[in-house]
């Protein structure tokens, strides 16, 4: 699970690993403590049953590495340099959107739109992933009406997937017309169908109301 091929020194795993089982409380669900990088853990196991594996290559990496990394500056007194050393600076940059940092947005639904409308293919993968994770934790924790106010506050996120999707479908359609599908495309709209047919999932689990969701997983 997560990156092989990082780094002379250690990958991505390890370092949250480290950092979060140092500077990150654990989280409670469901009245249990469970170590805060069982998190990340689960992101990265979501994407995986996705289709995004290190098997993809590059874009698989780098999405398992955000995925790893996603809390690190947030929530650690990791340095910036660190995450660049062992993912790379673009990682890095992803991770910064990632990051709802003191100051930087007015609030939780301003991040939310700044993150649906910088993040990239694979960035977005992550925080989609995060959100329906921390749904099914709210579900446990607090019920299916908190579990469903928060599914419904991602409206963006889904709105941005959504879009990705259908733009990535218009290059394949294109480059069918003139030579052939780029075989990465292909797979990134699965992965994105995978994404989009998980989020509707977990949005009825926990009775959101999100015509978003449907329309987008026709």
């Amino acid at each position: 699970m997560g990156n092989t091929k990082k780094g002379k020194h250690m990958t991505m795993e390890e370092l949250a690993t480290r950092y979060h089982g140092r500077d990150t409380k654990p989280r409670i669900v469901g009245g249990k403590e469970i170590p805060y990088i069982e998190h990340p853990r689960a992101i990265v196991r979501r994407l995986e049953s996705w289709g995004c594996t290190n098997d993809m290559g590059k874009e698989g990496w780098r999405t398992l590495d955000i995925a790893w990394g996603h809390d690190l500056l947030e929530d650690t007194i990791v340095m910036p340099q660190e995450i660049a050393e062992v993912a790379g600076e673009d990682v890095l940059s992803d991770i910064e959107i990632l990051s709802n940092l003191p100051g930087r947005h007015a609030d939780k639904a301003a991040y939310i739109q700044y993150v649906a409308d910088h993040a990239n293919t694979a960035t977005l993968l992550v925080k989609l992933a995060d959100r329906l994770c921390n749904t099914e934790d709210f579900l446990v924790s607090e019920g299916a009406e908190k579990a469903a106010r928060y599914f419904e506050k991602a409206e963006p996120i889904f709105q941005a997937i959504q879009a990705r999707r259908a733009m990535i479908e218009s290059w394949i359609e294109e480059d069918r017309k003139t030579y052939f599908a780029q075989f990465d495309d292909e797979v990134m709209v699965g992965i994105l169908r995978m994404a989009i047919a998980d989020a509707d999932a977990v949005g009825h689990k926990v009775g959101a109301r999100w015509s978003w969701v449907k329309d987008g997983a026709e």
